[in-house]
């Protein structure tokens, strides 16, 4: 039986070892199982601490145990959004604030290889370390040429063709340095081909092709303002090479290679409510990287500039954290083509056991070049399962974007896409 806040009282300091420590205790882990949150070993020693200024905090906290006992959840989390906004330190309202971190991150349909999978910002405030690792592939879906042994979208006058394909991966690690500081360090591989092809007497003929390989490092930071807003960052160096061919040079021409050191940067921020359950996140990205499209006028590769990408995401939490919703809006802008990507992805997730998630969405894009527009369309599907520490995020995507190579073409695709994650491997 849980009784009234008022039994508490407020007769006694919270000393060490008093009534406040063994109350804040009991509320905390009360509050904590029924909201599905997850805290550390270091909170979790917190909770049983006492400290001066903590009653009016605790006594929120006790009205929030009431209100569950009598079915208001709602009141429930608003009592513990006072206690945050009375004690910003603490530990049980903050474990809560921070449930919703990992979710942008897995509504991901793929990341750009000059963006951090998680955004920097989370780093603010997060209580566990973090180890992590991902894998991308992706494959159109068109025409398969035999004569390629590629799969090739074809334009409408099925005169040209270009196949892409890319694949990569990622390494991370992140490190909360102090109660509002986080860091990190990310690895990324990424390598794709690109092929085009002209049909010439009854055969589809290669008139270009091009190789390209990234090996990166982003090095980030997040930073709690409040408990409300966090800001972050990132830097980025990486190191391509390209090799290509083009027909147009006559028969018999070797490959030419050609290589580039590429720097870039990240600037984030997430904003959340006091109860934790709605969250805004959004991160801006720019490189230095040299890309290339084939123009079919003159022909030959032109170079391009990597687009600045956009991202925001709005995320929301029902049933006590076991339902996410998420709105995800994502931009790709070239500032050296007339050329604009981008696409809106509303998206749900459910954890109808403790060690399971299912979530599925759907994409609309836009796609705005030479002055014209298009519209493409997209689902994506995945799961989500925790072993021990560990939690494994499958999802795959089609979707259809613009091509990289020839301005003719929107190329339908899919995705796969997995990552592998550890929190509290050394600071738990």
């Amino acid at each position: 039986m849980c009784r009234p806040a008022s039994w508490y009282g407020t007769t006694r300091s919270p000393a060490s070892g008093g009534k406040y420590a063994y109350i804040g205790a009991y509320f905390g882990k009360s509050l904590l199982k029924h909201f599905k949150a997850t805290i550390s070993k270091q909170t979790e020693q917190t909770l049983a601490a006492a400290k001066e200024g903590d009653a009016a905090s605790v006594v929120a906290l006790s009205k929030g145990i009431a209100a569950l006992d009598a079915g208001n959840k709602d009141e429930a989390k608003k009592d513990l959004a006072t206690a945050k906004r009375i004690d910003p330190t603490n530990a049980v309202a903050q474990a809560f604030l921070d449930k919703l971190a990992s979710a942008s991150a897995k509504f991901k349909v793929v990341p750009e290889r000059y963006v951090s999978y998680y955004n920097p910002a989370y780093l603010g405030g997060m209580e566990k370390d973090r180890v992590y690792g991902s894998y991308n592939y992706v494959s159109p879906i068109g025409y398969d040429d035999e004569h390629n042994s590629e799969t090739i979208v074809r334009t409408d006058d099925l005169q040209w063709a270009a196949g892409e394909r890319r694949s990569g991966g990622s390494l991370g690690y992140q490190y909360p340095a102090t109660s509002k500081l986080g860091v990190g360090v990310e690895l990324i591989l990424s390598s794709w081909k690109d092929l085009i092809c002209e049909y010439q007497i009854a055969d589809w003929v290669t008139i270009a092709n091009q190789y390209m390989d990234y090996d990166g490092m982003i090095v980030d930071f997040g930073y709690a303002l409040n408990p409300r807003l966090s800001l972050g960052g990132a830097a980025i160096a990486a190191y391509g090479s390209r090799s290509y061919y083009e027909d147009s040079w006559g028969g018999g021409s070797p490959y030419k290679d050609e290589s580039q050191w590429i720097f870039g940067g990240v600037l984030a921020a997430v904003v959340k409510n006091a109860s934790g359950n709605l969250s805004w996140d959004v991160e801006a990205s720019w490189s230095s990287e040299r890309l290339y499209w084939f123009d079919l006028t003159i022909p030959t590769f032109v170079q391009n500039r990597a687009p600045v990408y956009v991202e925001q995401t709005l995320n929301m939490a029902l049933a006590d954290g076991s339902i996410l919703l998420a709105l995800k809006q994502a931009n790709d802008i070239y500032t050296e083509r007339d050329l604009y990507y981008g696409r809106a992805t509303p998206m749900v997730e459910i954890w109808p056991l403790p060690y399971l998630a299912l979530r599925a969405g759907g994409e609309g894009s836009l796609i705005m070049r030479d002055g014209a527009q298009a519209f493409g369309w997209g689902a994506t599907g995945g799961l989500s399962f925790k072993i021990w520490k560990a939690t494994v995020d499958l999802n795959y995507t089609f979707r259809q974007r613009p091509a990289r190579t020839l301005a003719e073409i929107v190329i339908p695709e899919s995705i796969f896409f997995v990552t592998v994650s550890m929190d509290g491997l050394l600071k738990n």
